[in-house]
């Protein structure tokens, strides 16, 4: 587990794991925002019986999440690495995203997005990530 602090005072608690237990899923992700007017829970389910995408809101004034809907143009399809089966029926690859963006932005001449900066801030939040874990204290960025 990897927790943030932001200098405006957000606070981000990400998790992640390669054993867990995941049944017929492929895998799954779950996002939870919190914010001073509500907030919105993402959960995605890649592969099995139960996948698919759901997004769920609430603002501050509400009692109960509504489920929003996910944007049709994230609709395609694309398969799992290991048997072929639809990850999200209709996830779409277009535009590219991920290492596919990367490569199409080399064929196609193009920057790529992210790039090399991006990739450099992300692993220096993960050095200094280890950095707190071997020394248990704080470690800044800028």
């Amino acid at each position: 587990m990897l927790t943030l602090e932001f200098a405006q005072g957000a606070h981000v608690t990400i998790e992640v794991s390669a054993v867990a237990s995941t049944g017929d899923r492929w895998a799954e992700q779950h996002l939870a925002l919190h914010g001073e007017t509500g907030a919105l829970c993402a959960d995605v389910v890649f592969g099995g019986m139960e996948r698919g995408a759901m997004v769920r809101g609430v603002r501050h004034s509400e009692v109960r999440f509504q489920t929003l809907p996910v944007p049709q143009d994230l609709y395609n399809t694309f398969e799992c690495p290991h048997d072929g089966t639809a990850l999200l029926p209709g996830l779409s690859l277009e535009p590219s995203i991920a290492p596919r963006a990367f490569v199409d932005a080399i064929v196609d001449g193009q920057p790529a997005f992210p790039d090399f900066h991006d990739g450099l801030k992300v692993q220096e939040v993960v050095d200094a990530a280890l950095l707190s874990h071997r020394t248990g204290c704080r470690v800044p960025l800028q």
